[in-house]
């Protein structure tokens, strides 16, 4: 019963709640307070003090009142509104609850609870009976976690400092669109979860992290995207930031924020903004402009790392000279930089160094350093003995290495040196360099090479790549002929730019020296002989003739050798051996309306005429190698029929077959080849080059041939092929006395017709 009356007036409370509020709000006269709304706060319950509207502009009211704003229920005035908690033990071990000692409870809207220097362990189990909590003070207790607070929608201030506190997640304050205050201070925290803070929509203001155990802290809960007050991670151990979610800045037009508290950390480097979501100068000033970041008294090392902080804060500094003191750090170290503040290296950027040790590539025995203010890594190996350069040099852009005062000989090849096309500045005087090759640098980086002090006997053109001033040659002797000129043109090219001081060459033509500004092309180039011209000119042409022809010849060689077989061997060579057949078939028997033709037209055609035949899908020996028996049957052939079709080359098979043919037909000169064009192929469908120059020649029959003139142009090829096989000289049977005319036939019918 005593429950159910208690759940009864929670809930009165709850729907008296907006009533009240509202009477309460507009009685704020004289108590130095004014209501008072922004629409990023979602609470409208907030009082913001008089002195804030003295500001003259709107900006600096805005952050006066999100930095002193509270509640109504906190001042004197309204006291009444809110009842104390109190908590009761259940057992040693740090359980308890809450109970209700409040006589008086119809005027009451909210509770607080402050119970401090206890040893809760953790929240009292019944909470969330009370829902109304609006202030919650548990210091210095022996809480471990974060539990139950959800429940606790209307919360304002949440003070558990001096705890013993671990982990913040990113679900602890989910849904608490009220809470104002966070004080987790003095804990032992050491891990909180990306985006804990970003409660939107809602209205935190405060949140206290100091001296805790943080080593690190993501972006996302330092950068809230929405306006705040103040988030304090001083007295942490916090070295870096992490960004877990590759955040980045400014997705909206314009980024709120407040002040953060960096100091008494172990800070050394300021971060790589790029890497903490910061891509462009644009987001930085964002980043600055809406932000305050008290960053003294850490342990802060003022090299190359530190300058792209010094340039921004500097010029923030000139803007907005009021808030100098949050951002004025000071170094630790390097030693002789020891408590320069931000202000003191006004102009002094060059201080700011990183010097490069063999881990960075710096070679063994050289000083190295990486000056981001100038832009550029500089080298010095000036006097160390070296008679070779070095293997490596720092991984940097814009290099300025002092070779001077060594031994360093010529090499064959600068283009091996990898790093010279990285050189901004090169010195090299005082060496034993004799030549050097140009090409190896960026013409376009290279500012100043130094060549001073060197027996250079020779100048390489590529010199001309580089912009004129870069080199400085000094006094120098080579020995010049006709190819020479082009000096005398860059050294006027010198002049013309004002850089030819230090830069006096001599020419040494036979025992005389010239000025190379004085050189003229008589005195380097003698009376050239004309013949001598001529003749080199003829040789060319005919070398360059000789070449073309080859190349011809040899791209159209099986051309060449089937015009030859033609033309130079009209008459045809008598047959030492015993050819068994008088033609041999060689086509893709895949393609049906090829075999069947071949099968019923014309190998009846030929044979129906007394021809013997070779046809492979018939003769060929069953169980016996296939290749070499179609090798003994190409050898025993006199005449070698090929159907060209766009398979015929495909299978392996008949490349194989084609091979024997060409070869049987090439090394014998009796033989003869007859290629009938299948599928109306044109030089490029062919790949084959031995085919190929059949088509490009015309020497093949056309399979439809439209005056169906095919089987009579195949006999007139074979008829006295025939004739001439070693078989039918000894028994020549009807063909007796036809081996004088056989080469003028026109028509084998008309000659049988004759006999």
């Amino acid at each position: 019963m005593m429950l159910f009356c208690f759940q009864v007036f929670i809930c009165s409370v709850l729907i008296l709640l907006p009533d009240e509020i509202d009477a309460i709000l507009e009685n704020t006269q004289n108590t130095g307070w004014y209501n008072w709304t922004h629409e990023s706060v979602v609470s409208t319950q907030w009082i913001c003090p008089e002195f804030c509207k003295e500001l003259l502009k709107s900006d600096d009211i805005k952050k006066c009142c999100f930095h002193f704003a509270k509640p109504f229920w906190n001042l004197q005035l309204w006291h009444y509104v809110v009842g104390m908690l109190h908590v009761e033990y259940l057992s040693r071990n740090g359980k308890a609850v809450l109970y209700n000692t409040n006589i008086n409870t119809s005027s009451l809207s909210f509770f607080e609870v402050v119970h401090a220097n206890g040893f809760l362990s953790k929240m009292p189990i019944n909470i969330c009976t009370f829902r109304t909590i609006v202030n919650l003070d548990f210091s210095y207790n022996s809480i471990g976690q974060i539990t139950n607070l959800q429940c606790l929608s209307k919360l304002d201030k949440l003070i558990l400092k001096g705890n013993k506190i671990t982990l913040v997640n990113n679900s602890t304050f989910t849904g608490m669109k009220f809470l104002r205050f966070v004080d987790l201070s003095h804990n032992r925290i050491d891990h909180i979860d990306p985006l804990s803070f970003s409660i939107t929509p809602g209205s935190l203001m405060h949140v206290h992290l100091s001296n805790n155990q943080l080593k690190s802290v993501d972006i996302t809960n330092a950068i809230l995207e929405k306006f705040f007050a103040l988030i304090d991670y001083s007295h942490n151990q916090i070295e870096h930031f992490s960004n877990e979610l590759n955040w980045k800045c400014c997705k909206e037009v314009t980024v709120t924020g407040g002040i953060i508290n960096w100091q008494y950390n172990s800070f050394r480097y300021f971060p790589n903004l790029t890497e903490v979501g910061f891509p462009d100068v644009l987001s930085t000033a964002k980043l600055t402009n809406n932000h305050g970041f008290v960053i003294r008294n850490n342990l802060w090392n003022c090299d190359c790392r530190f300058f792209p902080f010094l340039e921004k804060a500097l010029e923030y500094f000139h803007y907005y000279p009021t808030i100098t003191d949050q951002y004025d750090a000071k170094c630790n170290e390097p030693s002789h930089l020891a408590n320069y503040s931000v202000i003191d290296f006004k102009n002094k950027y060059d201080l700011l160094i990183c010097n490069l040790n063999i881990s960075y590539k710096c070679p063994i025995g050289c000083n190295c350093f990486y000056q981001p203010s100038q832009s550029r890594t500089v080298v010095n190996c000036s006097g160390l003995n070296m008679y070779t350069f070095p293997k490596v040099m720092p991984d940097f852009d814009n290099l300025e290495i002092d070779l001077s005062n060594n031994i360093l000989e010529p090499i064959s090849n600068y283009s091996e040196i990898d790093y010279l096309i990285r050189v901004k500045k090169l010195d090299l005087s005082n060496n034993k360099l004799l030549d050097i090759d140009f090409t190896a640098f960026n013409a376009e980086k290279l500012t100043s090479l130094i060549l001073l002090n060197n027996p250079i006997v020779s100048i390489n053109r590529s010199i001309e790549n580089l912009t004129p001033c870069a080199t400085q040659i000094g006094n120098i002797s080579i020995e010049c002929d006709c190819n020479s000129m082009w000096m005398k043109r860059w050294m006027n090219k010198q002049m013309v730019h004002d850089c030819y001081f230090g830069k006096e060459i001599l020419c040494k033509i036979g025992s005389k020296y010239i000025t190379l500004i004085n050189l003229t092309r008589d005195q380097i180039c003698p009376e050239e002989d004309f013949k001598s011209v001529f003749y080199g000119f003829i040789f060319a042409l005919i070398s360059t003739h000789a070449v073309v022809i080859s190349l011809l010849c040899f791209k159209f060689r099986y051309e060449i050798f089937l015009i030859y077989r033609k033309i130079g061997l009209r008459n045809y060579e008598k047959c030492t051996e015993d050819l068994t057949y008088d033609a041999y078939f060689s086509f893709d028997g895949e393609i049906y309306e090829l075999r069947v033709w071949m099968s019923k037209i014309l190998l009846r055609y030929l044979e129906k005429r007394g021809y013997r035949i070779f046809y492979p899908l018939r003769d060929c020996i069953l169980g016996y190698p296939r290749e070499e028996d179609i090798c003994r049957k190409i050898s025993q052939s006199a005449t070698f029929i090929v159907f060209l079709s766009q398979s015929f080359l495909d299978s392996p098979n008949l490349r194989s077959e084609w091979k024997y043919i060409w070869h049987s037909y090439k090394e014998n000169t009796y033989k003869q080849l007859i290629v009938i064009n299948f599928d109306d192929m044109e030089p490029i469908d062919v790949d084959d080059d031995r085919m190929k120059a059949f088509v490009r020649l015309s020497y093949y029959f056309e399979f439809f041939n439209t005056n169906s003139k095919l089987l009579s142009d195949i006999e007139k090829q074979l008829f006295c092929r025939k004739l001439k096989t070693k078989r039918n000289r000894i028994h020549p049977g009807p063909y007796k006395g036809l081996y004088k005319i056989c080469s003028e036939i026109k028509n084998p019918q008309q000659i049988l017709r004759s006999k």
